[in-house]
């Protein structure tokens, strides 16, 4: 149970369906994701409470390393925030609150400023679109793509499970062949290494796929996703190795096509958190829209 504010409870697996009860009805905002908040929470930092029957979490910023609080609900909007806001001046955190989604703030407020999070917004594609790569904006995939199959014509794609020790041991080897191709240092990949480590480990307890793209029995790139509500899946994993050519628009154009036999449209790829290559790596994949976040202070 996640007590009420200002106690705080540090996140465990047994809040995952706590969670999802303030989740489930609203579009699947990755920050307030089980899966990425339970994954992620590097440090055992993150902890949960309730004001107002609004879920407050308390994060530490992914590149500054400064507390922060955000929440998921509707209730007394403006109450909740200005607690919040003065709560954050006790303690020292960061002087607003982040990560706050665009769902929730609906009028003018009288003692608080709200502005756009561009660096936080999530993703969203349609994977319809993505199995299809059709017209001129999909130019260069389609070409890559149609370039994969006529180097590897004999490449297969199937299911992995985490819970097989040769599928754990092929996921991990081609994660070192993406550092290695990719001119990485460990201590670059050491968080998203342990996230993967951590939900490989737990993967029991989650709706996951995955799914491979194998050429000569050899692994070459995998997609873990995470079937969510409201017909969305939420892709906390993907890597390739980019010495094959095309692999990234054959494993993206076959993951779509896989999810969408599940029943699924649309696929959230998170955010960029202002990193100037991966956003246009995120935007050659063509968004059919965001999630959008904002970023609150007090007047």
């Amino acid at each position: 149970m996640i007590p009420l504010f200002p106690k705080f409870i540090k996140l465990d697996l047994h809040h995952k369906d706590d969670i999802n009860r303030y989740t489930f009805k609203f579009l699947p905002y990755c920050d307030f994701n089980f899966v990425s908040l339970w994954c992620y929470n590097i440090k055992n930092e993150i902890v949960l409470s309730v004001l107002n029957d609004n879920l407050i979490i308390k994060f530490t910023d992914y590149l500054t390393s400064k507390n922060f609080y955000s929440f998921f609900g509707d209730k007394k909007f403006e109450e909740t925030c200005l607690i919040l806001l003065k709560d954050s001046h006790k303690n020292h955190f960061e002087p607003q609150l982040k990560l706050i989604p665009e769902i929730f703030i609906k009028n003018r407020y009288k003692k608080i400023d709200i502005k756009e999070d561009r660096h936080n917004f999530d993703y969203i594609y349609s994977l319809e679109v993505l199995s299809k790569f059709a017209g001129k904006k999909f130019f260069t995939k389609r070409k890559l793509f149609n370039k994969f199959n006529r180097l590897y014509p004999e490449y297969s794609f199937k299911k992995l499970d985490l819970i097989n020790k040769n599928d754990k041991k092929s996921i991990f080897d081609l994660f070192f062949e993406w550092e290695s191709v990719k001119n990485k240092k460990r201590k670059d990949t050491q968080n998203e290494l342990f996230a993967l480590t951590k939900l490989i480990k737990y993967s029991r307890y989650f709706n996951l796929l995955t799914l491979g793209i194998y050429v000569d029995q050899k692994l070459i790139g995998f997609t873990i996703t995470e079937k969510v509500h409201h017909s969305y899946v939420i892709g906390h994993f993907a890597k390739t190795n980019h010495a094959y050519q095309g692999v990234n628009e054959a494993l993206y154009k076959y993951t779509a096509d896989y999810l969408i036999k599940e029943k699924c449209k649309y696929l959230n790829m998170e955010q960029d958190m202002g990193l100037e290559n991966l956003r246009y790596a995120k935007s050659l994949w063509q968004p059919v829209f965001f999630l959008k976040k904002y970023i609150i202070e007090k007047k």
